[in-house]
């Protein structure tokens, strides 16, 4: 297996106090709007916002809280206009820090808050989907990883209600864990979901 070159460019928040867990159509909106080369390239990937904790249907931010490009190298300048811009996501505003590279980390248990997939339903049709996408990527090595769905979600994109639902992976090896998190294993990558993390740490949300 080759491990790809994908790179995490952070984007702190830096002011706003609380937005809606379900903000990923509004996020990928505003950056579309600041940066819309974003919008052009169809393997960037963005992350839902990492917050401090949810309460209900709102997430609420800390000094810590952040999300995430995944882009090619190549793909970084695209994203640096997003430095210091303030935004609304619906009725909240919010504003983006810096820039910062993050190396995609191994982790042998990985966490998707959002995994979404045509025809992926049920519990059980997700992690159908999901082990067929991990035979194509891993091979055979595949077989032996711990797939477990965790709770439904829903995302509104467009007016519709998409439905996937959490999944945690364990027993990857670091070569595994990298390639995991660099490929796209599901649909709607700008709008949060399909991407993989180090589970167990703050990104690891239960809201």
């Amino acid at each position: 297996m080759i491990t790809p070159a994908a790179i995490r460019v952070k984007l702190p928040i830096i002011s706003g106090k609380e937005i809606d867990t379900d903000h990923s159509e509004s996020l990928y909106g505003a950056i579309s709007a600041i940066a819309p080369a974003i919008h052009q390239q169809d393997q960037i990937a963005i992350s839902p916002i990492f917050g401090e904790r949810a309460l209900g249907k709102r997430l609420r931010l800390s000094r810590k809280s952040y999300f995430f490009v995944q882009c090619d190298a190549s793909q970084i300048p695209m994203v640096l206009p997003l430095a210091g811009k303030a935004v609304q996501l619906r009725n909240d505003h919010i504003r983006f820090g810096v820039p910062q590279l993050m190396m995609i980390r191994p982790a042998g248990t990985l966490f998707c808050r959002l995994f979404v997939m045509r025809n992926a339903i049920d519990e059980e049709k997700a992690v159908s989907n999901l082990r067929s996408k991990l035979l194509d990527l891993l091979g055979e090595e595949s077989a032996h990883l711990d797939i477990t769905p965790l709770r439904r979600r829903i995302v509104r994109i467009h007016g519709k209600k998409i439905t996937g639902f959490g999944i945690r992976i364990a027993g990857l090896t670091d070569e595994q864990s990298v390639i995991v998190q660099s490929q796209p294993l599901s649909g709607r990558r700008k709008y949060g979901c399909g991407l993989f993390v180090p589970a167990g740490g703050k990104d690891d949300a239960r809201d």
